[in-house]
């Protein structure tokens, strides 16, 4: 049996500048050898936390040959994990994933599994089964199918042992630490914001979306309140935003958003999508300085969701 509380790591086991400072670096090794999530606890506590779920760029080598992998990186999120990062320096909860979205996507529930790509091994109410089905038929499951330009990513079916490895080693222990990050702050704050990083395609040449999509499940995953200081903050920020369309939240904010079980806290969720032509290339490479403004940008909403907390 897996263990799958082994543990993540911490924010003094990461290096100041490691290879994810690189927005081009990879890593390629067995599924075993993939490190466990980031998870960056500050000295303070804030009712403010943030999750990267498709930062990861570490590849298994048992899932993918070594002429697939650029394949698998167009499913990558890039920057998200150095946003994340910078915001945790200013005194946040963070979790970042360390493996790629292509060997397992965080922001679908463990049951979304795709029986074109291996057997089910998991099972979940049929309500929610249903409503992940559109993902699932698409190829976009717990574990992707195919890339982002709908290419197949492997050849074959995944071995089923395969397949409950990379979840017991990080689906489960990702969201975990999520619960976990969720339990502290509640013992020091009665109001919980869960952000969820994420970054979205669009056309360099003909731009489609804003700048920046807030997703709350039209408003049934956090308050007014938030709702009206992340509009104030938007409006003199010179980025263009709008809400839910065509992202209204992923798993994790309709999981923990919609969690009516916790006793005496409140906790709230806020998907946020960042358009790649902010801070990438048409070649997808990232540009550093239009990165730190994201960041800088991030990092003044971030003080005014903490205040309205």
């Amino acid at each position: 049996m897996i263990d799958a509380m082994r543990s993540v790591r911490q924010q003094s086991d990461i290096p100041s500048a490691d290879w994810r400072s690189d927005a081009s670096a990879y890593s390629y090794s067995a599924l075993a050898d993939i490190p466990p999530a980031y998870f960056i606890a500050p000295s303070s506590s804030s009712g403010l936390l943030f999750s990267a779920p498709h930062a990861g760029r570490h590849y298994a080598s048992e899932m993918f040959s070594k002429s697939k992998l650029a394949n698998a990186r167009t499913l990558e999120e890039q920057g998200t994990d150095v946003i994340v990062r910078e915001l945790a320096r200013q005194g946040y909860h963070a979790l970042i994933a360390s493996a790629s979205r292509a060997v397992v996507d965080l922001n679908r529930p463990i049951f979304a599994q795709d029986s074109k790509l291996h057997p089910i091994t998991a099972d979940g109410p049929d309500a929610l089964i249903k409503l992940y089905q559109p993902y699932i038929r698409a190829g976009y499951g717990v574990i992707p199918r195919l890339d982002a330009k709908r290419r197949p990513l492997h050849a074959c079916m995944l071995n089923p042992l395969l397949v409950e490895q990379i979840l017991t080693l990080h689906h489960i222990p990702y969201h975990r630490r999520l619960e976990q990050m969720i339990d502290h702050a509640s013992a020091y704050h009665s109001q919980i914001l869960l952000c969820d990083i994420h970054s979205m395609p669009d056309d360099h040449a003909h731009r489609q979306q804003a700048d920046i999509i807030f997703g709350n499940l039209h408003g049934a995953t956090c308050t007014r309140i938030i709702s009206r200081s992340i509009d104030q903050f938007m409006k003199t920020s010179g980025f263009s935003w709008g809400w839910n369309t065509p992202y209204a939240g992923g798993f994790i904010t309709r999981h923990y958003g919609l969690n009516k079980d916790r006793a005496h806290i409140q906790v709230q969720t806020l998907q946020i999508e960042l358009n790649r032509t902010l801070f990438e290339t048409p070649q997808r490479r990232v540009d550093s300085a239009r990165l730190g403004q994201i960041s800088a940008l991030l990092s003044g909403l971030s003080a005014i969701l903490a205040d309205s907390l």
